[in-house]
């Protein structure tokens, strides 16, 4: 062993941080190679925004504590934690054992890295206090590194990202979170818990510590038990009324319980109120937005065709290189009501409107159509192929779609009448309010139809002849119209060939970007991943994109990999 010589270890020791320093460098600059994705990606990227916007995170990390992390150093890791798909233990040892990714986050070669305790506090402070930070400060100079992205159209769809919870039984579930309620009531008020427990039967309610599990029981004990639990869930939701005050925690479960029972449950109850009858709803009478899980109430069922998705439904847009806006809504959320709060986002955080979205039929009503012309002021086109509600998709009869409004005179009052012409020329003002529908009832009477060449294609078989012949028109039949003419055009049949990316785009999230299953839970928290999942896909596609040797970059299949290495042996 070599004797530092006791001149030079005084020298040495107090330089020591300087030395360090400069011996790390030197390491990172001979290890790490220059074209690194991670060099790359320090270069393209501008963290000042990020960390000024971050500099307040030590504020609230406790008073006179020594900064162990700068907040440069913990914007990175948190970057290095969705741009790998790590968890917090992982991120933890990649920046402990990963030369280059020691690097990019700003460790000495020598440091142990950053803890998962401390990465975990900072992420819960950027949720709470910068959720949508890093999604719009890398997308912002996305679009000013590529201006173009602003004119391109967009394409959009969703995909369901799995709950962090486990999707419960009907009795599990009302067991479940009638025990959340009154744990979160002792922790508020232990005074109130002890009164309200008194007067419940708490083994019928939660469950005993040993019973047999649900899944062996008959049909009859099943029913036994779910009335005997909903019985002691209505007692304790009349109780928890009458209690002042309620905190959130309490009466955030009080709300999960109360919907549980008016989706799942069909109370029967007597003169005096008292539930008398309890029975489960079938599949087909059960509402919509009911919890799955006590763990997680705000995620619900998502039905996308056969498939049935415990969690959240997550709305994409992006262009055919880059994600402009995402976020999640609860599982129930249908498709297309995530569209018109899509293109606000964009708007209020990068004054960016595109001027065609492309989607698939599910937002083909002429509702949805009408109403994100309207919420654009007309700038953005939703190309559609449009639902046509008013014929048949067999095309058999002719339907309100081969019909044309116009107006008439009343030659009694003078007043502009709305008319409607039938496809055999026929003329008629009588109209009603179609109930529940958004549009008008318009008939025909039967004397009109007599004689008529297109009487057949017109009235079938199921209208008699000495019927009237209705027709529905919607509201929004005139843009329904707009866009069966521009889907009849050539620019649709190409917009629609882009409509394939926006499945890439999506593979991309859930395979490579961890956004298929949820790490947290709660809306609030998932859209924070989600944007930070996207945050990731974007600055990989940035670091593709302003490669120059990208598209050239040969490529090998795995048949082509294995011949290559049996004719190097």
């Amino acid at each position: 062993m070599t004797i530092i010589p006791n001149f030079l270890r005084t020298i040495i020791e107090s330089h020591q941080p300087i030395l360090l320093a400069w011996f790390s460098d030197h390491v990172y600059q001979r290890l790490i190679p220059q074209n690194h994705p991670l060099r790359r990606l320090n270069e393209l990227v501008d963290f000042a925004r990020l960390e000024i916007a971050c500099a307040s995170f030590h504020k609230h990390n406790g008073l006179g504590c020594p900064i162990t992390h700068p907040v440069p150093r913990l914007v990175r890791a948190l970057l290095i934690r969705y741009l790998y798909d790590y968890s917090l233990r992982g991120t933890q040892a990649a920046i402990r054992e990963q030369i280059p990714v020691k690097w990019f986050v700003g460790c000495l070669l020598h440091s142990t890295g950053i803890s998962y305790s401390s990465l975990s506090r900072f992420e819960t402070y950027v949720c709470e206090h910068q959720a949508r930070l890093f999604f719009d400060t890398v997308l912002s100079q996305i679009l000013t590194a590529f201006p173009q992205q602003r004119l391109n159209p967009q394409i959009a769809d969703t995909f369901a990202m799995l709950a962090n919870a486990q999707l419960e039984t009907l009795i599990g579930r009302l067991r479940h979170a009638a025990a959340l309620l009154l744990l979160s009531l002792h922790r508020d008020e232990p005074g109130q818990f002890h009164e309200l427990t008194g007067q419940l039967n708490l083994p019928s309610l939660v469950g005993p510590n040993k019973e047999r599990a649900e899944f062996l029981l008959t049909a009859a004990e099943k029913e036994a038990r779910l009335s005997e639990t909903v019985g002691q869930v209505v007692t304790l939701l009349n109780l928890v009324r009458q209690l002042q005050p309620r905190s959130q925690e309490v009466g955030r479960y009080q709300k999960m319980l109360q919907a549980v029972l008016d989706k799942e449950i069909d109370l029967t109850r007597d003169e005096a109120g008292q539930v008398i009858g309890v029975r489960q709803f079938s599949e087909k009478e059960r509402g919509t937005y009911r919890p799955t899980s006590a763990t997680d109430p705000e995620a619900t069922i998502r039905n996308h065709g056969k498939s049935q998705d415990n969690g959240y439904n997550v709305h994409v847009a992006a262009t055919t290189d880059f994600i402009c806006e995402i976020e999640a809504t609860t599982g129930s959320q249908p498709d297309a009501t995530g569209i018109i709060p899509l293109l606000e986002a964009q708007k209020e955080y990068h004054d960016l409107r595109p001027g065609r979205l492309i989607y698939d039929k599910a937002a083909g009503h002429g509702a949805t159509i009408a109403a994100v012309a309207q919420a654009t002021e007309g700038e953005t086109q939703l190309v559609v192929k449009p639902i046509q509600s008013g014929k048949k998709k067999s095309g058999d009869r002719f339907g309100a779609l081969d019909c044309r409004l116009t107006e008439q005179v009343d030659v009694t009052t003078g007043e502009i009448q709305s008319a409607l012409v039938c496809p055999g020329q026929q003329i008629t003002v009588t109209r009603y309010r179609a109930g529940s529908k958004t549009g008008w009832c318009y008939r025909t009477p039967a004397d009109k139809c007599a004689g008529c060449l297109l009487v057949a294609a017109c009235r079938g078989d199921k209208v008699r002849p000495d019927s009237y012949r209705q027709w529905y028109v919607s509201d929004y039949q005139a843009p329904v119209l707009e866009a069966l003419a521009y889907a009849r055009t050539e620019p649709f049949k190409q917009d629609m060939k882009l409509r394939s990316q926006v499945e890439r785009i999506i593979a991309g999230l859930v395979l490579h970007c961890g956004a298929r299953h949820a790490r947290f839970r709660g809306l609030v928290k998932v859209n924070f991943q989600v944007r930070m999942c996207a945050t990731a896909y974007n600055l990989k596609r940035w670091l593709n994109l302003s490669d120059p040797d990208y598209k050239t970059r040969p490529r090998r299949t795995a048949a082509q990999a294995v011949l290559s290495l049996a004719t190097a042996a």
